[in-house]
């Protein structure tokens, strides 16, 4: 959903979550009254803690190039976790926001942001400029930080 800029956010709630999937698993129904009551412009969720895609069987550290922007569903733990998200989170606001993602390499950290249609950024950075090339940055690809 990126493209030229559609409006200005008002409203923008952030929030640590510390697991995506133990909050949606034991507060949904608190998580979804509040987003609609609420309806912010923008919601960040940092420490999202599921795992970004990559080559089948990838490791912790080893170094491959990872899909930051989609889950990893490979074990059945990580299909649970990624059919609670797409069943909770995902239908209750699927058209009414879009969600950006950016996982990390395994079950720690990654965050999502999800923008209130019809609402878009102009564009999409995965790491600031001033770290681009870094020691913060992923070394299977530069692009991201």
């Amino acid at each position: 959903p990126v493209g030229e800029a559609l409006g200005d956010p008002e409203t923008i709630v952030t929030w640590n979550v510390n697991g995506l999937v133990p909050q949606l698993r034991n507060n949904w129904s608190e998580i979804d009254a509040f987003i609609r009551r609420e309806r912010p412009d923008v919601l960040c969720l940092q420490e999202v803690r599921m795992p970004a895609a990559g080559p089948r069987g990838c490791k912790r550290g080893d170094g491959q190039r990872r899909r930051r922007a989609e889950a990893k569903v490979e074990t059945q733990q990580e299909k649970s976790d990624w059919q609670l998200v797409e069943r909770t989170l995902l239908a209750a606001v699927g058209k009414e926001y879009s969600v950006l993602w950016a996982l990390a390499d395994w079950k720690y950290s990654g965050t999502a942001l999800l923008i209130r249609r019809p609402l878009r950024p102009s564009s999409v950075a995965y790491t600031l400029p001033a770290f681009a090339g870094g020691v913060h940055c992923d070394p299977a690809d530069k692009s991201w930080h």
